[in-house]
């Protein structure tokens, strides 16, 4: 049985000691640095949105322990309206603009 032959992997060190100059400054030091770090930043990322991830789920689990609802609960500052009122008043536009644009269409066919 015939093996593929591995690939070899290619380590490149970046280094930043000799910068290009050209004239009064320096050109690629700043983004050598930036590209150097850029492993780091994405690490620390990745680190603080696996901490928000595992904090919602915590703050779920404690809802449903502490006997919250599936439902949605509706937000204080909206005046104790519920999802459920936005939807019917979103849905009732909706209705309402379909029918004046079809009397409105109705209207221009009978001239």
């Amino acid at each position: 049985m015939l093996q593929k032959p591995r690939r070899k992997r290619l380590t490149v060190v970046l280094s930043c000691e000799a910068p290009v100059v050209e004239g009064s400054r320096q050109v690629g030091k700043p983004s050598c640095v930036r590209t150097m770090q850029a492993s780091y930043l994405h690490q620390e990322l990745q680190k603080q949105l696996a901490e928000q991830r595992h904090q919602k789920q915590q703050q779920m689990q404690a809802q449903q322990i502490g006997g919250g609802t599936s439902q949605q609960v509706a937000d204080p500052g909206l005046g104790g309206f519920s999802d459920y009122f936005f939807d019917m008043v979103g849905w009732s536009a909706v209705l309402a603009g379909l029918c004046v644009g079809w009397i409105m269409l109705a209207r221009s066919q009978s001239k």
